[in-house]
C-alpha cells in the first residue's frame, strides 16, 4: 500500500483488508517518509518529477521482491505518476474504485 504515512501506518485500511484475507505490506520507515513528503511537497503542488517516479518504482520493486503482487495507490495523485505499465504488479487506483462504487450505488 502506498499513500500518506497515515494511510500506510494506521489500521483503517489494513484492518478492512485483513478481514478480507489480504495481507498489507508497506515500505520501510525511510521510504514512508519519502512518499509522504512527495505527496505533500510535490504532488499537492502539481509537481511530478522523473526522479520521484524512479524512487516510487524502486520502492515498489523492493516490495515486489518481498512478495507484493499488487499496489493500492492510496493517494489520488499517485496514479498520475505511476501507470499500470510501469510495474509488474497490479495497481489499484483508489479514485477509480471509489468512483465506480459511487456510480454503482447511485444506480442500484
Amino acid at each position: 500500500m502506498l499513500g500518506t504515512k497515515y494511510t500506510m501506518q494506521l489500521d483503517f485500511y489494513k484492518d478492512r483488508l485483513k478481514a478480507k484475507g489480504i495481507e498489507v505490506m508497506i515500505p520501510d520507515e525511510a521510504d514512508i517518509a519519502y512518499i509522504n513528503n512527495s505527496i505533500y511537497e510535490e504532488f499537492s503542488k502539481n509537481i511530478f518529477l522523473p526522479t520521484t517516479k524512479n524512487e516510487y518504482l524502486r520502492i515498489m520493486k523492493a516490495l515486489i521482491k518481498d512478495g507484493a503482487t499488487g499496489f493500492i495507490l492510496g493517494c489520488t495523485e499517485i496514479p498520475i505518476l505511476i501507470k499500470p505499465e510501469d510495474i509488474d504488479a497490479t495497481p489499484f487506483d483508489t479514485i477509480q474504485i471509489h468512483c465506480k462504487a459511487a456510480v454503482d450505488y447511485a444506480l442500484s
